[in-house]
C-alpha cells in the first residue's frame, strides 16, 4: 500500500469535486454522520457487512474518510481492497493478502506473513496468527472490498476470469462462514495447525445497487449476506447543507438555497416534497463554482449570478475545459480506453497508456491534478482511470457523438464520391471517344474495375464481416417476378489470396417488382423483429415502430481505411436516416468480435427494446460469417433479445446460408426460447431455395414448437416463391398445427404477390380455420401494397370472418403507409365492426409513425368508436417516444373516454423509459382514470430499463392510493431481468397489505424464464397466507416449457389444501400443447375431489383445436356424474369455431338431462358470428321447455353487435311467456354503445313491469 496520500482539501478548497476523500481529508468530509454511526454498529454486530447504493453517492469516500477513522479508534485495521481482474494480475486471494500486508505496514501493525498457496481461511485460522498494534494490543483486521460489483463485470469478461472469480467467492465465503475445506478436516495432522473457532476478522462488501441482483449468484455461499446491510441513499437537504457549510465563508447570502435546489434538480424532476442530492454531483458543482470564484479573486464570493451563468454547463464544461489544452489523441485515449465499449469505467496500465498517440506522462499527471483522471497502484503496476462514475455519461455521450459524426462523415464522403463518380463517368466517356480503340479498351477496363458502380439483384442476402453478401443472383426480369428482392451496389476490387473479387457492397435496397424501394420486406434489426406487427386499430405499442424502423428500406455500409465495417445506417425511401448501427473501434476488441449499438438520426443511442438490450456482440468465424450473436445491457451483462433468448449460435454453409440457428441463455448455453424450441436446422436445394426446416431442442434432438410441428417441408416454383408448405410431427407424420391446418399453398401474380392462399387439412383439401375461412384472396396496386383481401370457404364460396367482415379494402400514401381501411360484407359494401366503425383513416409523420386515426360508418360519415371517441392524435418527441395522445369526438374537440380521460401525456428519460403517464380531461385539466382512481403514474428504473418503483399521484400531484389500496410498489430483478420481488407500500411508503393479504411477493425462475415458485410475505417480511389460504406455490415444467404441476404450500412450506379442496394440480398435453388431462391432489399427493365433486377431467379436440369432448373423472379415474347431472359434454362447431351443438352424457356416454332440464342445446349464428337462436333439447333431440318456461331464445343485433331484441318461444317456435311474465325485451344504445334503455314486453308487444322477487 502506498503512503497516505496528501490532503486534497483546505480552507480555500473545501470541496474536492470528483476525487474520493481519504482519511487525511476527514475534517472536510461532512453530511454522513448518521451513516458512519450505522456502519460502525453493523461492523460490530456481524462479521459480514454489505454497503450498497447507486453510483455517485460517495461509497468510497464514506469508507475512507468516514468509516476507516471511526473503526481505527476501536482497534480495527482497515484494509482497503479493490480486486484487479486484468490479465497478469496476481491470484485474487493473493491480492487480498498483499493488501493486508500493505495496510499493516502503513498502520505499524505487526501482521503474520502469508504462506505460499495459503487460503484466506487458513491464513486467519492458523495457530498463532494474530495482529498486534503499535501499543502491543490485538487488532482486528477489517477487509473492505470497494467496487465489489467488478467481480460481476470485469470478472466475467471471459471464461477464465469467471472461473477465477467463482473460486475466489467460494474462498471468501469459507472465511466469512468459518468453513474449513473438507480436505483439511479430513487431515488430522494438518488440522492441528489451525484454530477452528471463528477468527477475529471483519469483512465489508461495497457495491453499486444496480448489481444487487448479481448477489443472487453467490447468496448460497454466504449465510448472512442479506442480514447486515446498509443502503446508502442520496443526501437529504440537511446533509447537503452540512457539506455546503464547509465553505460558508466563501458563499454570498442566499446562494446556499439555490445550490441545494439546483443540485437536487439535477437528480430528479419529480415534485417530491423531500429534496435528495447526489454527493458526487454536489461536490463537483461546488468545486467548479469555487474554481470560478477563485478566478475572480481570492476574496470573491460564490454568488447567485455566478450559479445562474454556469449551472447549465458545469459537467460538460468540466470535461471539455479539462481537455482543451491537450492534443486530440488524449481525448481519444480517454473515451476509447478508459471506458469499455458498453460504457463502463475502465482502467489502463500506465505503460500502455503512454504508447497511445499524444499521451505523455506530464499530460496524465496534469489530468490527475485537474481531477479528471486518477492513478491506482495495483500490484506494482500503476494504472490510469477516471476519477468517478458521474463522469461516465458525459464522456460516453461525447464518444458516441464522435463515433457517429465520424461514421456519418464517412458515409457523406461515400455519397460525395458517388456524385463525383457520375461526373467522372462523363469525362471518361469523352476521353475514351478521343483515344484509339486499343487505348480505349485499356482505359475502359480500368474504369470498369475501379470506378464504375456495379449493381446486382439477389433473392436473399447474408452478412459477411458486417457487409451484405447477395445470395441467389437474379436478372432484372427475374427480380420483377418477385414481390421483394435486394439490390446490392459494389465498387472496386480487392484481393483475397490469389483471387480478385469485388469489394463488399456498400449499399443495399429492398425493391418491389417495379424495382422501386419498398418497405414490404422482412428485414428487421438484431433487436427488433419486423414481423411482429400491431393491428390497424390500436396505437402501436411496438417501440421499433415508434422509432420509425418500419420505414427503413435502404441500408448503407461504411468502412474505414482498412476495409473493416464501422457503421451501418438504415434509411427510408427518401434517404432520411432512421437508425444507425455503430461498431466498436477495433482497438477495444478482437477483430473476431465486434460490439455494436444502435443510434438514432441525432447520433444518440437508440433503444429498440425499452433499454433491456442495448448492445449486440457479434463474433465472426474464419470466413467472416456471424456465428455467434449475443445481446448485452448497459452494464455489459446478458440481456434478452426479441425472442426471449440472450443470443444466437449460427452455422452457415460455404455460401453463407444459415444451416442451423440455436438460441442461447445468459451463460451461452442452448435454451428454449419464446417459440418453444431451441432453434432450427435448415436444408436447401441445389438452387439455394429453402426446402426443409427442422425444429430442435437444446440437445439438438427433434422438438415441437409451441405451434405443434417439428418439420416443415416447402415446395417452391421456378422463381423461388413458396408455393406449398406442409407440417409434420415427431414421427414424421402429417399433423394439424395449433392454427388448425396441416399446411397451405399459394398462387402468385406476375409480380410475385400472393394472390390466393389456401389452408389445407390432413387430406390435402381446403380446411376451415377457427377464424371462419379456408381461403383468402388479395389484390395489389402497382407498388405491391394489398388493396383488398377477402375470405372464402372450402369450396371457394364467400364467407364472413369471425370478426364479422368478408374482407377489407385499403389505400396507401406514397410511403406505403396504410391511410384508409374499409371493412366489407358479403355484398362488397362497407360493414360496421363491433367496435362501431366500418372505416378507419390514418395519417403519419415522416418516420411512418401514426399521428392521427379516425373512424367512419358505412356511409363514410364520421362515427364514434365504442370507447366514445371519433379518433385520436399522437405527438412524439425527437426520439420517437409518444408523449401525448388526445382522443376527440365528432366535433374534433377532446372528448372523455369511458375510462374517464381525454388526454394521456407521457414523459421519458434519455433511454426511452416512460417516467410518467398522466390523465387529463377535455379541458386539459388533470383528472383520474376510472379504472385506477389516480391521475399520474411515476416510474423509476434500474440500469437495465426495469421498473423498480411505481408510485401514484392525484390531480393535485399529491401521493394517492390506487383503487387496489396501494400507493405503489417497488421491485427487484435477477441478472436476467426476471422480477424476483415486489413490495406494495402505502402513502408513507411503508409496506402495506394488499386486499389479497400480502405486502411482498417473491418469485424464482428457471433457466427458460418460467416462474417456478411464488411466496407471500407481510409488512415485516414475515410469511403470510393469501386470502385463498396458501403461502405460495411451486411449479414444474416439462422439457417444452409446459407447466405440468403446481403445488400450493402453507407457512410451513408443506402442501396445503385450498378452499376448493386441493393442494396440487397436474396437467398433461398433446403434441399441439392442448391440455388433455387435468387432475387434483391433496396435501399428501393423493388423488382428491375438486370442490368435493370430481378428481379431474380429460378432453378431446378436433383437428382445428376445438374442444369437442370433456369427461369428468372420479378417484378411480373413471367417469363420474357431477351434481349438475352429467359426466360428459360433447360439442360440435361450425367453420368459424362457434359451438353449434352441446349435449350432456352419462358415465357410459348415454344421453342424460342437465339439472336444468335439458339434454343440451343447438345454436345458430348470423354471417357476422352473432348467436341468433338457441334451442334447448330433450333426450329425444327435440326442443324441450326449460323450468323458466321456454325452449327457444332468439336474438337480434344492431350494426355494432349490440343485442337490441330478445324473444322467447315454445317447443313449436311460437312466442311464449317466461315464468317471470314477459315474452322478450328490446334495448337501445347511445352512440358509444352503452345501453340506455331496456323494455320488457308481453305477447302483444306491450310493455310490462316485472315483479320484484
Amino acid at each position: 500500500m502506498n503512503e497516505p496520500p496528501a490532503e486534497l482539501a483546505d480552507a480555500q478548497h473545501p470541496w474536492i469535486g470528483l476525487a474520493s476523500f481519504t482519511e487525511n481529508d476527514r475534517q472536510f468530509f461532512a453530511g454522513r454522520g448518521d451513516e458512519i454511526e450505522e456502519l460502525v454498529r453493523l461492523v460490530r454486530r456481524d462479521n459480514l457487512t454489505l454497503l450498497y447504493g447507486v453510483s455517485g453517492l460517495g461509497k468510497t469516500s464514506l469508507l475512507q474518510a468516514g468509516l476507516f477513522p471511526a473503526v481505527r479508534e476501536e482497534n480495527y485495521l482497515p484494509v482497503p481492497i479493490r480486486i484487479d481482474h486484468l490479465e497478469g494480475a496476481p491470484p485474487l486471494s493473493a491480492q487480498v493478502l498483499g493488501a493486508i500486508t500493505a495496510a499493516a505496514i502503513a498502520a505499524k501493525v505487526e501482521a503474520p506473513a502469508p504462506r505460499p498457496n495459503e487460503t484466506l481461511w487458513e491464513y486467519f485460522h492458523r495457530e498463532g496468527n494474530h495482529f498486534w498494534g503499535p501499543r502491543n494490543d490485538l487488532v482486528t483486521p477489517f477487509l473492505a472490498f470497494d467496487q465489489f460489483e467488478e467481480l460481476f463485470t470485469l470478472g466475467r469478461e471471459n471464461p477464465a476470469r469467471a472461473a477465477r472469480v467463482e473460486a475466489f467467492i467460494s474462498e471468501l465465503a469459507d472465511l466469512v462462514e468459518n468453513r474449513p475445506s473438507a480436505a483439511l478436516r479430513g487431515d488430522p495432522l494438518r488440522a492441528k495447525e489451525f484454530n477452528f473457532k471463528p477468527a477475529p476478522v471483519k469483512v465489508l462488501l461495497s457495491m453499486r445497487e444496480d448489481y444487487l441482483a448479481d448477489l443472487d449468484r453467490i447468496r448460497s455461499h454466504f449465510r448472512a449476506l442479506g442480514q447486515n446491510r446498509l443502503r446508502l441513499l442520496p443526501m437529504g437537504e440537511r446533509q447537503a447543507r452540512q457539506v455546503i457549510a464547509l465553505g460558508s465563508t466563501l458563499l454570498a447570502p442566499g446562494v446556499e438555497d439555490r445550490i441545494v435546489k439546483y443540485v437536487a434538480g439535477a437528480v430528479t424532476e419529480t415534485s417530491a416534497a423531500e429534496i435528495t442530492v447526489a454527493p458526487a454531483l454536489l461536490s463537483l458543482v461546488l468545486r467548479e463554482l469555487n474554481e470560478r470564484r477563485l478566478a475572480r479573486g481570492p476574496d470573491a464570493k460564490i454568488t447567485p449570478d455566478l450559479l445562474d451563468v454556469e449551472q447549465h454547463k458545469i459537467f460538460e464544461d468540466f470535461y471539455l475545459r479539462t481537455l482543451q489544452d491537450f492534443p486530440a489523441g488524449v481525448r481519444l485515449f480517454i473515451e476509447d480506453e478508459l471506458l469499455t465499449a458498453s460504457g463502463h469505467r475502465n482502467s489502463a496500465a500506465l505503460d500502455d497508456a503512454l504508447t497511445r498517440p499524444d499521451v505523455t506522462l506530464p499530460i496524465l499527471n496534469e489530468l490527475v491534478n485537474r481531477r479528471l483522471l486518477a492513478y491506482e497502484d495495483r500490484h506494482n503496476t500503476r494504472r490510469v482511470e477516471l476519477t468517478h462514475d458521474v463522469l461516465v455519461p458525459v464522456i460516453k455521450a461525447s464518444r458516441d457523438s464522435r463515433l457517429t459524426r465520424e461514421a456519418q462523415a464517412q458515409a457523406e464522403r461515400l455519397q460525395a464520391e458517388h456524385v463525383a463518380q457520375r461526373r467522372k463517368q462523363k469525362i471518361t466517356m469523352a476521353v475514351a471517344c478521343a483515344l484509339a480503340i486499343a487505348l480505349l479498351a485499356t482505359i475502359w477496363g480500368g474504369y470498369y474495375v475501379f470506378v464504375q458502380e456495379h449493381r446486382a439483384y439477389y433473392a436473399e442476402f447474408a452478412k459477411k464481416n458486417g457487409f451484405p453478401l447477395g445470395l441467389i443472383p437474379l436478372s432484372d426480369t427475374e427480380a420483377r417476378r418477385l414481390s421483394v428482392s435486394y439490390l446490392l451496389t459494389y465498387k472496386g476490387i480487392t484481393r483475397e489470396g490469389w483471387k480478385l473479387k469485388w469489394k463488399p457492397a456498400f449499399r443495399m435496397v429492398a425493391v418491389n417488382s417495379q424495382l422501386e424501394p419498398t418497405t414490404r420486406h422482412y428485414v428487421g434489426t438484431y433487436l427488433w423483429d419486423k414481423s411482429a406487427s400491431n393491428d390497424d386499430e390500436g396505437q402501436s405499442s411496438d417501440k421499433g415502430k415508434r422509432l420509425g424502423l418500419q420505414a427503413v428500406c435502404q441500408w448503407e455500409f461504411v468502412s474505414n481505411a482498412t476495409g473493416e465495417i464501422i457503421y451501418e445506417r438504415g434509411l427510408d425511401r427518401d434517404g432520411r436516416v432512421i437508425s444507425g448501427f455503430i461498431y466498436s473501434p477495433l482497438a477495444s476488441s478482437s477483430t473476431a468480435v465486434r460490439l455494436a449499438r444502435f443510434v438514432g438520426p441525432d447520433g444518440f443511442p437508440q433503444f429498440q427494446r425499452g433499454s433491456k438490450a442495448e448492445y449486440v456482440s457479434i463474433h465472426y468465424d474464419q470466413n467472416g460469417w456471424e456465428d455467434r450473436v449475443t445481446y448485452r445491457d448497459g452494464k455489459n451483462l446478458p440481456a434478452a433479445g426479441p425472442d426471449g433468448a440472450f443470443g444466437k449460435s449460427v452455422d452457415h454453409d460455404a455460401n453463407g446460408r444459415i444451416t442451423q440457428m440455436l438460441s442461447l441463455d445468459a451463460d451461452g448455453r442452448n435454451m428454449i426460447d419464446d417459440a418453444g424450441n431451441c432453434g432450427m436446422q435448415l436444408i436447401y436445394n441445389e438452387k439455394g431455395w429453402l426446402v426443409e426446416r427442422r425444429s430442435v431442442g437444446p440437445d439438438l434432438k427433434p422438438m415441437p414448437l409451441t405451434e405443434g410441428w417439428v418439420m416443415a417441408r416447402n415446395q417452391s416454383d421456378e422463381f423461388g416463391r413458396l408455393r406449398r408448405a406442409l407440417f409434420y410431427g415427431l414421427n414424421n407424420e402429417p399433423i394439424i398445427v395449433k392454427g388448425g391446418y396441416r399446411g397451405w399453398e399459394t398462387e402468385y401474380d406476375a409480380h410475385g404477390n400472393p394472390l390466393t392462399t389456401t389452408y389445407l387439412g390432413l387430406d390435402g383439401k381446403p380446411i376451415f380455420l377457427s377464424s371462419g375461412m379456408a381461403i383468402f384472396r388479395s389484390v395489389y396496386d402497382q407498388h405491391g401494397n394489398v388493396t383488398q383481401t377477402t375470405y372464402y370457404g372450402v369450396k371457394g364460396e364467400p364467407v364472413v370472418h369471425r370478426d364479422g367482415n368478408h374482407g377489407w379494402e385499403a389505400q396507401y400514401d406514397e410511403h406505403e403507409n396504410k391511410t384508409a381501411t374499409t371493412y366489407i360484407g358479403l355484398d362488397a359494401k362497407p360493414i360496421s365492426l363491433s367496435s362501431g366503425y366500418a372505416t378507419l383513416r390514418a395519417t403519419y409523420d415522416a418516420y411512418g409513425r401514426k399521428t392521427r386515426q379516425t373512424y367512419y360508418d358505412v356511409k363514410g360519415e364520421p362515427a364514434l368508436h365504442t370507447d366514445g371517441n371519433h379518433g385520436w392524435e399522437s405527438q412524439y418527441d425527437e426520439r420517437g417516444n409518444e408523449i401525448s395522445t388526445t382522443f376527440f369526438g365528432l366535433d374534433n374537440k377532446p372528448v372523455l373516454l369511458s375510462e374517464g380521460y381525454a388526454v394521456i401525456k407521457r414523459k421519458y428519460d434519455s433511454d426511452g423509459n416512460e417516467l410518467e403517464m398522466a390523465y387529463f380531461d377535455a379541458a386539459s385539466k388533470p383528472t383520474s382514470g376510472s379504472e385506477s382512481g389516480v391521475h399520474k403514474f411515476v416510474n423509476s428504473y434500474d440500469g437495465r430499463g426495469k421498473v423498480v418503483r411505481k408510485k401514484y399521484y392525484d390531480v393535485e400531484d399529491k401521493p394517492a392510493l390506487h383503487k387496489d389500496g396501494t400507493h405503489g410498489w417497488e421491485a427487484q430483478y435477477d441478472d436476467r431481468g426476471y422480477q424476483i420481488s415486489i413490495t406494495y407500500f402505502d402513502l408513507e411508503e411503508k409496506p402495506i397489505l394488499t386486499s389479497t393479504g400480502f405486502a411482498t411477493m417473491k418469485s424464482t425462475w428457471d433457466a427458460r424464464g418460467k416462474q417456478t415458485r411464488m411466496s407471500l410475505y407481510g409488512i415485516h417480511g414475515e410469511r403470510v397466507l393469501h386470502k385463498d389460504g396458501h403461502h405460495g406455490w411451486e411449479a414444474v415444467f416439462d422439457e417444452r416449457g409446459r407447466r405440468t404441476a403446481v403445488t400450493h404450500f402453507g407457512l410451513d412450506e408443506k402442501p396445503i389444501l385450498l378452499p376448493d379442496n386441493y393442494a396440487i394440480v397436474k396437467w398433461a398435453y398433446d403434441t399441439r400443447d392442448m391440455v388433455v388431462r387435468q387432475t387434483y391432489y391433496g396435501a399428501n399427493a393423493d388423488p382428491i375431489l375438486y370442490h368435493k365433486e370430481y378428481y379431474g377431467w380429460t378432453s378431446e379436440y378436433d383437428e382445428r383445436g376445438n374442444e369437442i369432448g370433456r369427461t369428468y373423472l372420479g378417484l378411480d379415474g373413471k367417469p363420474i356424474t357431477l351434481a349438475a347431472g352429467y359426466a360428459q359434454m360433447r360439442a360440435v362447431y361450425d367453420p368459424r369455431g362457434k359451438i353449434t351443438r352441446m349435449t350432456f352424457h352419462g358415465v357410459k356416454g348415454e344421453p342424460v338431462l342437465h339439472k336444468d332440464g335439458n339434454h343440451g342445446w343447438e345454436s345458430k349464428y348470423d354471417e357476422r358470428g352473432n348467436e341468433t337462436e338457441t334451442t334447448f333439447l330433450g333426450l329425444n333431440g327435440e326442443p324441450a321447455l326449460l323450468p323458466s318456461g321456454y325452449a327457444i331464445v332468439r336474438l337480434t343485433y344492431d350494426a355494432r353487435g349490440n343485442t337490441i331484441r330478445t324473444t322467447y318461444h315454445g317447443v313449436d317456435g311460437k312466442p311464449i311467456l317466461r315464468k317471470e311474465g314477459y315474452q322478450g325485451w328490446k334495448a337501445k344504445y347511445n352512440e358509444r354503445g352503452k345501453q340506455i334503455e331496456k323494455v320488457f314486453f308481453d305477447l302483444d308487444g306491450n310493455p310490462v313491469t316485472l315483479m320484484k322477487p
